[in-house]
């Protein structure tokens, strides 16, 4: 009996921290975006041929880094930093965002010709120059959704991340009926930047104000710098491949590694934007190492759990998931597709160490991380001269998610003082979990749909009961009545 009221106590603390409620809040916003997103995807690959969808996804490569660069750093500082709730502080906060937002502008429009040289469609650099209007429009963002994020009030986050999706999928048919080619996409793109910049003014409870504090804007550049440099490097190091692959092996092949990834990437981009909302302010609270290691176990185990268990089934049946839901002419490498699936779930594993590091103020070991995946692109370059498919790309994907999974943990026991001990029950499951997926994933696509559904199911029970023998109540110790967080 006393075990139920203590679990019933500890789940109404954690219930009264705000926690659970601003979890749930983005989970929800983040899950129902990514759902529009994926119906827009079935949308677009249904009509567009295989060409126009791998040009499509040369276009979401061109923005995807460079748009997290105009906002990332000055959003994250406002979080973290004890001053991040002053105007003062978000006004100089808004001219650092200006400044990175007209730099990813100028650096797209710099870049538009050779992407456009790249992708052998010389004829699309115009259309590559005007994905510059989308950071250029970052630019201008209310920050004041972050400064919210400090007290847990997620709301206007959530709808700033769900309303622009909600309206460009429902425009995407017309769209579509109107432009019948890459053009639609990038008309949705830009629809959608637009939509989510006029949200951040309508959501904003302080005026929209540029200072350039020059203590507050050097503590910011000295934080951010690292990270803004990091977001370029992790833009290469991530999504340099897909003009690397179509270059190489044309943009069909391109819209089938592309609409792959998609599928795979979804539970991370999902649960990466409401992990980090949750453990950026947890972990930045703890202040002794005992409560930080505690926080930092718990949350290693329970991200490597769900990402091993959302991701399961692309592991093993990645490919007849793709091609139910995109068509057979979408089909990647069975074995292709699990490697990509493993290196997800590594990132998965080695989120909560990036996080814990950026909250105590190491933001350089983002970029040494990005650097180290940066590893991959020399590795797929040699390979595809060489005559490799697909394949050696994604291995080479994998190989880099390990380097940086790696090195996070090294740097966390360095500078947070965090031992690696902590994390090896969580890396025990992954590792066992991806071998027995990658040995298991091309017999299981030749055989019938139970056995494939049971092999699953099988392999999605690893990860917990392994982490039950090896650190049982691993949640115990994240709230406690009357403790600290």
């Amino acid at each position: 009996m006393s075990n139920r009221v203590s679990l019933y106590t500890r789940a109404q603390a954690f219930w009264r921290s705000g926690l659970l409620r601003a979890s749930t809040i983005l989970t929800v916003a983040r899950l129902a975006a990514y759902v529009l997103s994926f119906v827009r995807n079935i949308i677009l690959a249904r009509f567009l041929t295989e060409a126009d969808m791998g040009l499509a996804s040369l276009f979401a490569t061109a923005i995807s880094g460079l748009e997290l660069t105009a906002r990332a750093s000055p959003g994250l500082q406002i979080i973290r930093n004890p001053a991040g709730s002053g105007l003062g502080f978000l006004s100089s906060a808004h001219f650092c965002q200006q400044l990175a937002g007209f730099t990813a502008a100028f650096l797209l429009l710099v870049a538009a010709y050779p992407l456009a040289l790249i992708a052998s469609f010389q004829g699309l650099t115009s259309s590559f120059a005007l994905l510059a209007l989308i950071p250029f429009a970052r630019a201008f963002e209310h920050l004041d959704y972050f400064r919210m994020q400090r007290d847990l009030r997620f709301v206007p986050a959530a709808t700033y991340e769900l309303a622009p999706q909600i309206g460009v999928t429902a425009l995407t048919y017309p769209i579509l009926l109107v432009f019948h080619d890459y053009r639609a996409v990038l008309v949705l793109m830009l629809l959608r930047t637009f939509i989510a910049l006029g949200l951040t003014h309508a959501f904003a409870t302080t005026p929209y104000r540029i200072s350039t504090d020059q203590s507050a804007a050097r503590e910011i550049f000295i934080f951010g710098w690292p990270l803004f440099l990091g977001s370029y490097v992790l833009f290469l190091s991530t999504s340099i491949d897909q003009p690397i692959i179509s270059a190489f092996l044309g943009v069909d092949e391109l819209a089938r590694y592309s609409l792959a990834m998609s599928i795979i990437s979804a539970p991370w981009f999902v649960c990466g934007q409401v992990g980090s909302g949750i453990l950026l302010p947890t972990f930045s609270k703890a202040a002794d190492l005992h409560s930080i290691r505690k926080l930092h176990s718990t949350a290693v185990g329970s991200l490597t759990v769900l990402g091993t268990l959302v991701l399961s089934p692309l592991l093993l049946v990645g490919a007849e998931v793709i091609s139910f839901v995109f068509g057979g002419r979408y089909v990647l490498d069975p074995f292709a597709i699990s490697l990509l699936s493993a290196a997800m779930a590594i990132k998965f594993f080695r989120f909560a160490s990036g996080i814990l590091l950026v909250a105590k103020g190491d933001s350089k070991s983002d970029l040494f991380s990005n650097l180290l995946r940066g590893l991959a692109i020399p590795g797929i370059l040699v390979s595809l001269q060489s005559g490799s498919g697909i394949l050696s790309v994604c291995f080479w994907v994998l190989a880099s998610e390990i380097f940086a999974a790696v090195f996070s943990l090294f740097r966390l026991q360095r500078r947070i003082l965090v031992p690696i001990r902590d994390s090896l029950p969580a890396g025990i499951c992954l590792v066992v979990w991806s071998l027995l997926g990658l040995s298991l994933c091309t017999s299981l696509t030749r055989n019938g749909i139970v056995s494939s559904f049971a092999a699953t199911i099988g392999i999605a029970l690893i990860p917990p009961c392994i982490l039950r023998l090896t650190s049982a109540r691993i949640f115990q110790h994240l709230y406690r009545p009357g403790g600290s967080r």
